[in-house]
């Protein structure tokens, strides 16, 4: 029986850290590829959900880098996973710490990185993050995951969110919750507040009381319902004007049109009693002088008009 050397099966090439620092996409990983014959690419078309387990295993080595909000660290991130999953690194990354806003959420980010974790750790193919979260918990994460430049890993639970809002009346926790994180979900707050402000221009509020009372607790959201049916209010006025405008236009056309037709009625009338008139006339000056008949006032005055001479002898 044969042997066979290392030559002939070689060990899977797991990359250094500095290889990983230069975010390198998979593009179909086998065994035995490596950093060297992988082509460079942006950020955006690295997704290391794709990645071998090699690669993704060697993503929680290095070094660890803290996340901050508002100077209180939250969570730790290593430095090769944060180049090869943020598109905004170079914003971010500062003084050795990620820096996020002091109005960020803090949950949704420590979720989004053990999300990131776990990816990293199994041994398995990774399974898209869980979307078996309240509507809270998916906005904190995707609030995060947008701060980070982490959109893609998360990209299923905002459209998750947003089908949900489509398809069912929002309850309160759900308003809670988009009111929340209105400034970094606008699309879904303003899908919410257009929802809303309908049921209140059509009064079908099913609470009203209740509702009146919610609203009075939540400012930002009544004032963005009396905007919204402001605008529409504005909207109506204006096609309510701009209908008055083309019906009067139609009118005065109509009426325009009117007078021209009438006009050459006018000329076609004026032309035909011409024409009768010349033909009298002429009739009138056949045949020899004492036979001649004489004009009528209209005939002798279309003749001097249209010839600018008086009639001739015997007419």
């Amino acid at each position: 029986m044969s042997s066979h050397s290392d030559n002939d099966n070689p060990k899977p090439h797991v990359p250094t850290i500095d290889e990983l620092n230069l975010a390198h996409v998979d593009t179909g990983l086998t065994k035995r590829a490596t950093a060297k014959n992988v082509a460079m690419a942006d950020i955006k078309d690295i997704d290391i959900r794709n990645w071998c387990v090699q690669w993704r295993s060697s993503l929680i080595k290095g070094e660890r880098i803290p996340v901050v909000i508002d100077n209180v660290k939250v969570a730790e991130i290593t430095k090769p996973m944060l180049k090869v999953t943020s598109s905004k690194i170079e914003d971010l990354y500062k003084g050795g710490q990620v820096e996020l806003p002091k109005d960020t959420e803090k949950d949704g980010v420590v979720r989004l990185l053990e999300y990131l974790q776990y990816v990293a750790r199994t041994t398995k193919k990774p399974v898209i993050m869980n979307r078996g979260m309240t509507t809270f918990e998916a906005l904190s994460v995707c609030a995060a995951a947008a701060l980070l430049g982490m959109d893609k890993y998360v990209n299923h639970i905002y459209k998750m969110c947003e089908y949900k809002l489509r398809a069912d009346p929002p309850t309160y926790e759900d308003i809670d919750a988009i009111t929340a994180f209105a400034k970094s979900h606008a699309r879904l707050f303003k899908i919410v507040v257009n929802y809303l402000a309908t049921l209140v221009w059509d009064d079908e509020i099913p609470d009203p009381e209740v509702f009146k009372a919610y609203l009075a607790e939540n400012p930002t959201l009544d004032k963005a319902i009396i905007q919204a049916n402001n605008a529409y209010t504005a909207k109506l006025r204006m096609e309510k004007d701009r209908a008055h405008q083309k019906e009067v236009e139609q009118n005065q056309a109509a009426l325009a049109k009117e007078k021209e037709q009438q006009e050459k009625a006018r000329w076609a009338e004026k032309n035909a009693k011409r024409a009768r008139l010349e033909k009298s006339c002429r009739e009138k000056l056949q045949g020899p002088l004492e036979k001649r008949q004489k004009f009528t006032p209209e005939e002798r005055s279309h003749w001097i008009t249209t010839r600018r001479v008086q009639p001739p002898n015997g007419c």
